[in-house]
């Protein structure tokens, strides 16, 4: 987990490119779950090395620092 400077709380899961599959896609939905119960101040990101062929709702390392980044 990482805190930003502005309060926000992330859980970033990182996957190897061999793990992008179905149950990739179950974890991202559990994780948005986990999101939305915890509140307003917690986020949640699945973490793909490349932007190739990402499951809904992963992202890739580019995307994610970009996002903390702007947080």
């Amino acid at each position: 987990m990482i805190m930003t400077k502005g309060g926000k709380i992330i859980l970033a899961e990182t996957k190897g490119e061999h793990l992008k599959n179905d149950d990739s896609q179950e974890k991202i939905e559990l994780g948005a779950a986990w999101r939305n119960a915890a509140g307003n101040q917690y986020r949640y990101y699945m973490v793909f090395r490349d932007e190739e062929n990402l499951p809904h709702g992963a992202v890739s390392m580019g995307q994610f620092l970009e996002t903390v980044e702007a947080l």
